[in-house]
């Protein structure tokens, strides 16, 4: 006898049939397995059609319907079985079915789904691990795993098979959520007898650090509270007893105020692999550090003593400032030195001009390791800082008042620079070191250019100096209200070099911590430019003090000295240039005689200018210009003859 299942295999949700399924059909047997009946593979409206004998089957003494008892599997494209009909026994010669589908049974016959977030942020947590178990008495099964997308989310299809025991017939899921290190971050409750379709979603907090660093001779504990991209350090403070109260309240005001500028907002944690800064990305958040003075339960504990005297990791004193504070809470924070030390020959890094080698300013790689805890990546923030301080302050401003300004970007057009590249930076902060001590030449490619420019057109106003590796100055004059436009040279020796250089290092601008800076249009903007070693950074400051003022942007100090420094050099240039204009006045005046009224011999006249020129007093191109002046000047002379 001949017999046959058909039929259609639809969404739940629209009645769309669904193709390229496999589907099985089986006849159940009680004792023996169960007998394979024939396969189909749904056609574009999701049909199917299995024909079988009844050789296909046993019906045995025990079976009273005498028919198949039929039961049809699916399974997708990926091999997966994603569902089981129930049994039709005693089946006719011909078995219709209509099979719903929900769209999640395309995945599996059971899933675990949810999303993955940041408990202190609420912000998706991508690239994270996710294990989906199964809660046994004795053993759990694991389902299967999974790892968050770009929105925190994760599906982890499973069978019975991977649940199903004796005592089984719902499964009991859990999830737990882990790291590439394999620390588990946080897990959920368990879901008794669970839907097919479970969704679990998860929150990640507070995770309590603690861990052993050892470097060298040198050992200790790393310990902090991470919630997310915040990270929380307690610290108590046992000042010895010939330190006040007042000064310990100080020194606490001091030291939290200077490890939070060193540390917060400076980075981001990130998803993405490829990201050089936060405007690469559309999902990250700002790494904060907030430092907690307590007196129990505390991370580190740290012995306060009347200094000035040698500071550790436990031990500080009354001299420290907040930069020593701060490199002192890398340590804390699991951070090695990066200064050379004899007690480890083989450190590296060394000399690296950040917060672990000289106090000074925190790289990306030193808070690589706390977006790491997360899967992230840690980047630069790309800072967008309102060009008004009336908007911080909350000013009332209208929001037509705004937009104009917002148009003017100063600080981050990409000519001008969006952020120092530190790496690039501390680059030319080690070249700049080396030249002020005599260790190596500066190139005859360096250079460092002071510019200052502004006005409306018709008013405008440009300065530039340009000092380079050579000891050559070239200075350059527009002033369009004045009817101004000069140049100038000098040159500086080794030593005026190495000086100026001595300058540069000594006036902490390399090291200097800098805030986002707008400007308004027009305004008279001043860059000083700093390339040495094939390395480039540039500073911004505003150039006239009563827009300094109406603005709220004061000079830096380091920029300052900087500026004071490249003003003396360019005072220098300006006074060699009226000295050589008096001299070749002087030079070319005619000579005094009772016969002659004739100036001295144009031959005798380029001797003099060419020995100006050997000296250096006159560059090429002034030289030039002398030249051709002379020789013009005595072709006229002769023709008049």
């Amino acid at each position: 006898m001949a017999y046959r299942v058909y039929g259609r295999v639809r969404r739940s949700d629209n009645g769309q049939g669904i193709s390229n399924l496999t589907v099985r059909a089986y006849d159940v047997d009680w004792i023996s397995s169960d007998d394979f009946l024939g396969s189909d593979v749904t056609d574009a409206v999701g049909g199917f059609d299995i024909s079988f004998d009844e050789e296909d089957f046993d019906a045995g003494w025990f079976d009273p319907e005498g028919g198949p008892d039929i039961i049809v599997r699916l399974w997708n494209s990926g091999g997966r079985l994603i569902h089981q009909t129930s049994e039709r026994s005693g089946a006719g010669a011909t078995t219709y079915l209509d099979i719903r589908l929900n769209p999640l049974d395309l995945l599996g016959e059971y899933t675990v789904s949810g999303r993955v977030r940041d408990g202190r942020s609420g912000r998706s947590l991508c690239d994270l691990n996710v294990e989906a178990w199964d809660d046994d008495f004795i053993w759990d099964d694991r389902l299967g795993a999974d790892r968050t997308d770009i929105n925190g989310a994760y599906l982890i299809p499973y069978e019975r098979a991977d649940f199903e025991g004796l005592f089984e017939g719902d499964p009991d899921p859990f999830v737990k959520v882990r790291n590439d290190a394999g620390r588990e971050l946080t897990r959920s409750s368990t879901r008794s007898g669970a839907p097919p379709h479970t969704v679990i979603d998860l929150a990640i907090g507070a995770v309590e650090v603690s861990r052993s660093v050892s470097e060298c001779v040198y050992g200790w504990t790393a310990a902090y509270r991470q919630e997310g991209t915040h990270i929380v350090v307690r610290i108590q403070l046992n000042p010895d007893d010939d330190v006040t109260d007042a000064e310990v309240a100080t020194l606490r005001n001091l030291w939290e105020t200077g490890i939070q500028n060193k540390w917060s907002s400076h980075f981001a944690c990130c998803c993405e692999s490829g990201a050089k800064t936060t405007a690469d990305s559309n999902n990250w958040r700002s790494l904060t550090f907030d430092v907690q003075f307590v007196t129990t339960s505390p991370h580190h504990t740290v012995r306060i003593r009347r200094g000035p005297m040698r500071t550790n990791m436990t031990t500080w004193d009354t001299s420290d400032t907040g930069d020593v504070a701060s490199h002192e809470f890398g340590h804390m924070l699991g951070l090695p030195d990066e200064y050379a030390d004899a007690n480890c020959p083989n450190r590296s890094p060394v000399n690296t001009a950040t917060v672990m080698d000289d106090n000074t300013e925190v790289i990306e790689r030193q808070v690589e390791h706390l977006c790491q805890l997360l899967n992230e990546n840690a980047v630069p923030i790309s800072r967008l800082i309102f060009p008004f301080p009336d908007l911080i302050a909350g000013w009332a401003i209208t929001r037509a008042e705004r937009i104009p300004a917002m148009q003017y970007r100063i600080g981050g057009d990409p000519e001008m620079g969006d952020e120092p590249d530190m790496k690039q930076r501390r680059e030319v902060r080690r070249v700049i070191h080396d030249v002020a001590r005599a260790k190596r030449e500066p190139s005859g490619k360096d250079r460092i250019v002071h510019v200052v420019s502004g006005g409306a057109p018709g008013e405008r106003f440009e300065s530039r100096l340009e000092v380079r590796g050579n000891g050559s100055v070239d200075l350059h004059l527009l002033d369009e209200p004045a009817g101004i436009d000069e140049r100038a040279t000098t040159a500086l020796d080794t030593q005026d070099l190495q000086h100026l250089y001595g300058e540069l290092e000594a006036s902490q601008i390399l090291v200097m911590e800098e805030a986002g800076r707008r400007f308004l249009p027009d305004s008279l903007v001043g860059t000083i430019t700093i390339e040495v070693g094939g390395k480039e950074t540039t500073f911004y400051y505003l150039a006239d003090e009563e827009e300094r003022r109406d603005q709220a942007s004061p000079m830096r100090p380091q920029i300052a000295s900087v500026k004071a420094a490249l003003d003396r050099i360019a005072g220098r240039a300006q006074r060699r240039n009226e000295e050589l204009q008096e001299r070749l006045a002087e030079r070319l005046k005619p000579e005094r005689g009772e016969e002659t009224t004739r100036r001295t011999s144009a031959p005798d006249e380029l001797e003099s200018l060419s020995e100006l020129h050997g000296k250096g007093v006159l560059s090429d191109e002034e030289f030039e210009a002398a030249r051709r002046r002379l020789l013009s000047d005595e072709n006229g002379e002769d023709s008049e003859g």
